[in-house]
């Protein structure tokens, strides 16, 4: 029966750091996509094309706010990893803690590359995070992290429970 209990306590662990794992994830898509909307509301508001009237130089104007906005996602991502760090979760400790940090750090320039490219696509400052929030994003979201659990948690159940079940039957018998 022990070994049951403990087979269940290791899938629990997995599941919750399958969920840390996906909520980190989504934070950091929101958290890169939240800084197009300073750039669309200069666009909006023509302020960009007064700064590239007045004689700024394009890759003066993008080197910029691509600075500043990385220099803000490492302050949010280092403050992510330090929480990650605080909890002490094995799973995430010492290398893997590392290896973390790396891809957290690798996705803010990706995340804030395709961002500025699909920039755009927005006329109105308002609509940029609410197009993606969306209504379905939401429950879709939400929908595959509970697959994702369920799926882990059946591959799981598949291979330990038949031999956990085995044991215990053993040490029932008289």
């Amino acid at each position: 029966m022990s070994t049951l209990l403990a087979y269940e306590a290791q899938i629990q662990r997995d599941a919750a750091s399958l969920m840390l794992v996906l909520c980190m994830v989504l934070a950091s898509a929101v958290l890169s996509a939240s800084y197009v909307v300073f750039i669309v509301r200069e666009q909006d508001n023509n302020s960009k094309h007064l700064q590239l009237v007045s004689g700024a130089p394009p890759t003066a104007y993008w080197a910029a706010n691509y600075l500043w906005d990385l220099t803000s996602f490492s302050i949010s991502a280092a403050g992510i990893i330090a929480l990650i760090a605080s909890y002490r979760l094995p799973q995430y400790s010492g290398s893997r803690l590392a290896a973390v940090a790396g891809l957290l750090w690798g996705f803010g320039p990706a995340g804030l590359s395709l961002t500025y490219l699909l920039h755009y696509c927005f006329r109105v400052s308002d609509q940029v995070l609410s197009a993606h929030r969306g209504p379905g994003n939401g429950p879709k979201a939400l929908l595959t992290a509970c697959c994702a659990t369920k799926l882990y948690t059946a591959q799981h159940i598949s291979k330990d429970v038949p031999l956990a079940y085995k044991r215990w039957a053993e040490t029932q018998q008289p």
